[in-house]
């Protein structure tokens, strides 16, 4: 791999051994299921989640500069957005347990590149969350509340879905090229 094929993150010196970890994908994909979504959304907002045209996105691309000076700085992991209410929600996804102030660190390059996006209008306001599957010891929980960062634990429901998935046949109904 070449220097310039890493992430801003990847030369700081972050790994993210999450990225090949299948269950770290299919914890994006959970959490942007509506039911789930709308659990986190209420977390933070005491609003309908429908009303506040909510939408998810996935491996959201976090860049640096312009042009020939475009970098990635790296790719947040579920984004829920709302125009309406004009804020987004960054979720950092951790399957496998890493040092609390690692993922400190990491929410804070996030939080520095986050509002010089050239790749359009960044709301005034983001909320950050570090959602997995480990309950959170009550002083890494306040480390990171002391950063602007909350928690959740992804549980049982999660474990339900991940095994629903993995016994589910995918459809064929396309046609092959």
């Amino acid at each position: 791999m070449h220097s310039f094929d890493k992430t801003l993150l990847a030369r700081l010196g972050f790994q993210d051994p999450d990225r090949k970890e299948s269950k770290h994908s299919l914890a994006c994909q959970y959490l942007c299921r509506e039911n789930v979504a709308a659990k986190v959304w209420r977390h933070f907002f005491d609003a309908d989640f429908v009303e506040d045209k909510v939408e998810c996105g996935q491996e959201v691309c976090l860049t640096k500069g312009q042009h020939q000076y475009l970098s990635i700085v790296g790719f947040l992991d579920v984004v829920l957005h709302s125009r309406q209410r004009k804020v987004d929600v960054v979720i950092e996804v951790k399957i496998g347990r890493v040092d609390v102030a690692e993922i400190a660190r990491q929410m804070e390059v996030y939080r520095q590149f986050i509002y010089q996006q050239s790749s359009g209008p960044v709301f005034d306001e983001v909320r950050w969350l570090v959602v997995a599957p480990w309950q959170f010891h009550p002083e890494e929980k306040q480390l990171l509340k002391s950063k602007g960062v909350e928690t959740l634990r992804l549980g049982a429901a999660f474990d339900a879905y991940c095994v629903e998935r993995a016994k589910a046949k995918p459809d064929f109904d396309e046609e092959p090229l």
